[in-house]
């Protein structure tokens, strides 16, 4: 369901296919991360910077056709891990700025990453994924691990197929609630409510405003925070 209806972990990008002049050459997709979040600073034992991590993947694909997709929060000038025009011009083929992140990877033919979730969301697409770090979806056989070994990919022992993977990550260890009905649903529940609520803004034109800029996610995490909180 959730490939077939495109979600990710952001859903306001345009579901446009991409079109990109890579001209026969392989696609390698390197998305671009906060560089000062949680999941790199104890998740990332090597490299730990998007230039890092575009320089990392020229030298693995050199007659590859890059493409790297910076993270909305740095997009924005919120959040650390800015890369500079010329490190871009120098190791990338295309910066990728209005297209989703599915858009990004259906039209790639693997991921380079840190520990974004778009390495996930690759595996569910029977993408190629090569990790630098160790998020929660490496070292059990799935995906090309490239960095130093570390505490987690010691810890996991076990060769998994992508259905378990996803059954743990997705249906066994996360409970849900659906803010609307004040109750805690499955898993199949929030896609569709996920679904629902994205059609509904779409005819409305207010997932365009989420579009246009940070204001706009901002007063509507504001909104969250107050629902949430009169919940309590």
């Amino acid at each position: 369901m959730i490939v077939e209806q495109g979600l990710s972990k952001y859903n306001v990008a345009s579901r446009n296919a991409a079109r990109w002049p890579a001209q026969g050459r392989r696609v390698v997709l390197v998305p671009g991360q906060v560089e000062d979040d949680a999941s790199i600073r104890f998740g990332c034992a090597g490299i730990r910077s998007n230039r890092e991590l575009l320089e990392a993947a020229r030298s693995a694909c050199p007659e590859a056709f890059i493409v790297y997709k910076p993270h909305p929060d740095v997009l924005s000038g919120r959040r650390a891990g800015a890369v500079s025009a010329k490190d871009l011009a120098r190791w990338a083929d295309h910066v990728e700025t209005e297209l989703s992140v599915v858009s990004c990877i259906e039209a790639s033919d693997e991921v380079h990453t840190l520990t974004s979730l778009t390495g996930f969301d690759a595996l569910l697409r029977g993408k190629h994924v090569v990790t630098y770090g160790m998020p929660f979806y490496a070292g059990w056989g799935l995906t090309q691990d490239c960095g130093p070994e570390g505490p987690a990919h010691r810890r996991r022992l076990r060769r998994l197929h992508l259905d378990e993977l996803v059954a743990g990550a997705l249906l066994r260890y996360p409970l849900y609630w659906d803010s609307r009905f004040r109750g805690y649903a499955s898993c199949r529940g929030i896609i569709h409510r996920m679904v629902s609520l994205r059609e509904k803004l779409e005819q409305t034109g207010e997932l365009e405003r989420l579009r246009l800029g940070w204001i706009f996610r901002l007063g509507r995490r504001l909104r969250l925070l107050v629902d949430s909180w009169r919940m309590l």
